[in-house]
């Protein structure tokens, strides 16, 4: 095509593509870029207060300070030692993200006094702080209620047809609301996390616990149960038991409790 046909062409499309734009392009356009600021807004509320939740240096010292006055109390001041930087460094930058969480901000704190106490120090092993960066507020509020040496019964409830088994629940405890957990149907996850973690095993090996009726009757149990009869299947229950592993015990000692090893028992 010769470029004299196509010019006329290019000149009447710089007059039709602007009405175009105005006729009916335009308002949706318009909508859109009402839609994205509207999302920008709620986008700007939803994460305004961040900046309140995450602390800085001085409010993370309006916090340590007398957290640690409080747990190195009776310690005799020449076994108060510099903590090593492997521990104190990730400590104080784990408190700028969670020392708005309670349950989370105890731990940092407990760890950090270990790792400040001369007969201590050496249980305060660097990758405590990582474990802590895993938990959840519950789970951390799960950690300081049980019995470092017992073992806590836990079910898993399923159905039996014709030797095919679907799990309807998986490792259930009692925990969560003995424990006033936010989440306590979400106890099944937070096991299985902190045996991730290595700080407890779930076995459904033989053991000595005696009685698993309070769990059996719950009343998340029992729903589950009526679930499973009402499509005429039969309901099999297996029991288990949860309970510390070795560095689950060392972890209680020197991040969970301020007691000793004794008085944790």
């Amino acid at each position: 095509m010769d470029m004299n046909d196509v010019t006329p062409l290019i000149e009447a499309s710089k007059e039709i593509i602007p009405q175009v734009y105005e006729d009916g392009l335009q308002p949706a356009v318009k909508e859109v870029g009402k839609s994205l600021q509207t999302i920008t807004k709620l986008v700007n509320v939803a994460l305004a207060p961040l900046s309140a939740i995450v602390w800085g240096y001085d409010k993370i010292k309006e916090f340590i300070i007398p957290a640690l006055e409080k747990r190195l109390k009776n310690v005799p001041p020449e076994k108060i030692i510099t903590p090593d930087a492997m521990i104190a460094g990730p400590v104080l930058e784990s408190l700028r993200y969670t020392g708005h969480v309670e349950e989370l901000r105890t731990l940092y704190a407990n760890l950090l006094a270990s790792a400040m106490n001369s007969d201590t120090s050496q249980e305060a092993h660097p990758a405590f702080t990582e474990i802590i960066k895993q938990l959840s507020a519950d789970e951390a509020k799960i950690l300081s209620n049980l019995k470092i040496y017992k073992a806590h019964p836990v079910i898993n409830v399923r159905n039996y047809d014709d030797n095919t088994y679907f799990y309807y629940l998986r490792d259930f405890s009692t925990i969560g609301y003995e424990f006033n957990c936010k989440n306590p149907e979400l106890i099944s996850t937070y096991l299985r996390n902190l045996e991730r973690l290595g700080l407890i095993i779930i076995s459904y090996q033989a053991n000595t616990i005696s009685s698993y009726d309070s769990l059996i009757n719950h009343p998340q149990v029992n729903q589950v149960k009526k679930t499973i009869t009402d499509l005429h299947k039969t309901v099999n229950i297996e029991q288990g038991y949860f309970a510390f592993t070795e560095l689950g015990k060392q972890f209680f000692w020197t991040v969970v409790s301020n007691k000793s090893k004794i008085e944790s028992a």
